[in-house]
């Protein structure tokens, strides 16, 4: 059976030239015994091998697991450590911003999209915690309801993504950052689709985003940008909430739909009554007229019969700066729903599978250096799975296992030209 790592990695160097991009990277050490570019291939096979730790990646290095992919002078876990404190994250980030590139200008991307729509999701999540003052020292304080200190303190560390969503090809992750104490979502939410924009300029045409982002400041920067938003809005009290409820209620829906789905494959339909008006000017701080929609949703969940076994309805408010002309109502719904795949298919996968939530390290440097990794490999990865393998039967664990089981064998299956001099330090 070929050895999928060696694939992989052969992937990573003929489609984006990683290895080229690798030595770009600037080492900060003087008279370091172990190369950057060696260091920063073997995280990558770390990464996708689903290693959690330092001391573990230490642990295969003494085996010999990473001998062609890490060089064969064998670090120990601090020299990771000491090595990424010293490298500049953005140099990182900007090796991320080749790959989104490379792949829309190779059309890569052309099945990400919902509704002829290239659709990307804002969202934060936290990624691990601590009870340490000593090691949470640079990390957020969390106090209780009151804003008091209390006994059970703890520490977390926050990040904040940015990747596209819907559609049926590869979900890249156009951003990863964290969030420093005394920072919140939307201040960095705001620099960072600033960065975007300098970068890729027409990566995306609207973007969705949840209701902790219903601030004026992002919807204001993104309306910048001349782009289109979706937000999903759960507090009544905004007075185009209430203006809106003023004509909606007692009316008709403007609109109805039975059975629709998010996507052809999935295993819920949903009944959909859509009240839907344009021109609001109640958001003052928002530099656009706005349009708000009521959607009345029942879920239904359907077996392999045909038979309902489960079915809820709420009712969400949406606002979004897209003209009724531009964007139907049934498209609006859609690209708002999509928006829980930066949870499901970028955050949660990271976390689960890549083990992002262990804390390889406490130190904020390191951990920009390292989210940098994190994203360039789930890109890696996701690539691999949707342009390289192909394979439908392949689940995404198996591929994981089968890369793991890959780096231990590439002792018996050496890498390819211009590749193998990874291995020599």
């Amino acid at each position: 059976m070929a050895n999928l790592m060696v694939r992989f990695v052969r992937y990573a160097e003929k489609s984006f030239s990683l290895d080229q991009l690798f030595r770009s990277v600037r080492d900060g050490r003087r008279g370091a015994v172990h190369s950057l570019r060696n260091l920063l291939w073997a995280m990558i096979g770390a990464i996708v091998s689903r290693f959690e730790s330092f001391n573990q990646i230490e642990e295969a290095i003494r085996c010999g697991h990473l001998d062609f992919l890490g060089g064969n002078r064998r670090p120990s876990a601090d020299t990771f450590a000491r090595a990424f404190a010293q490298v500049d994250p953005m140099e990182l980030v900007r090796i991320n911003d080749a790959i989104v590139a490379k792949c829309r200008k190779n059309k890569s991307l052309q099945t990400v999209r919902v509704e002829g729509f290239k659709v990307a999701a804002i969202d934060g999540t936290g990624i691990f915690a601590t009870v340490s003052p000593r090691l949470g020292k640079n990390s957020h304080f969390r106090r209780n309801a009151h804003g008091e200190e209390t006994d059970d303190y703890r520490y977390y560390e926050n990040a904040l993504a940015i990747s596209y969503v819907g559609g049926s090809g590869p979900l890249l992750l156009l951003s990863l950052v964290r969030i420093p104490p005394g920072q919140g979502e939307t201040t960095v939410a705001q620099a960072e689709l600033k960065r975007l924009f300098a970068v890729h300029c027409r990566y995306a045409d609207v973007f969705t985003l949840d209701a902790n982002f219903a601030k004026a400041p992002v919807l204001n920067r993104i309306v910048d940008e001349r782009k289109l938003f979706v937000v999903r809005v759960k507090q009544h009290n905004y007075d185009i909430i209430k203006d809106a409820a003023g004509l909606f209620d007692g009316t008709a829906p403007h609109e109805t739909h039975r059975n629709v789905k998010v996507r052809d494959d999935s295993a819920y339909v949903y009944d959909l009554e859509i009240w839907d008006e344009e021109d609001f000017r109640s958001w003052e701080q928002v530099r656009s007229p706005l349009r708000c929609l009521r959607v009345r949703e029942t879920r239904k969940k359907v077996n392999a019969a045909g038979e309902v076994v489960k079915s809820e309805t709420v009712t969400t408010h949406f606002v979004t700066n897209a003209p009724k002309a531009t964007m139907p109502a049934l498209t609006a719904w859609k690209i708002a729903h999509v928006r829980w795949d930066i949870e499901n298919t970028a955050i949660r996968f990271l976390k689960h599978h890549f083990q992002l939530e262990h804390a390889y390290s406490y130190d904020p440097q390191v951990i920009e250096v390292l989210y940098a990794l994190f994203m360039i490999a789930f890109n890696l990865f996701m690539l691999f799975i949707h342009r390289n393998l192909r394979c439908r039967w392949r689940t995404m664990k198996g591929v994981i296992r089968q890369l793991y089981a890959g780096l231990v064998r590439l002792t018996e299956s050496p890498l390819p030209e211009p590749l193998q001099s990874v291995g020599a330090t």
